[in-house]
């Protein structure tokens, strides 16, 4: 029966490290979201999503 229960706390460890893991790449995201909204720098990829015509972003 120990076995069990240390299985399952690891389990359950290794289970709220992967939540905290998962955090991370969406707060980078909206970091770096501010960080160019302040800076007025987008990317072509974000000047793309913004209008409907991919020649026009370009230009």
């Amino acid at each position: 029966m120990g076995c069990f229960r240390e299985g399952s706390l690891v389990g359950f460890g290794l289970a709220q490290i992967n939540q905290a893991l998962a955090i991370i790449p969406p707060t980078i995201a909206f970091v770096l979201r501010i960080y160019l909204s302040i800076n007025r720098k987008s990317p072509p990829f974000i000047a793309l999503l913004k209008n409907n015509s991919s020649f026009e972003a370009i230009q």
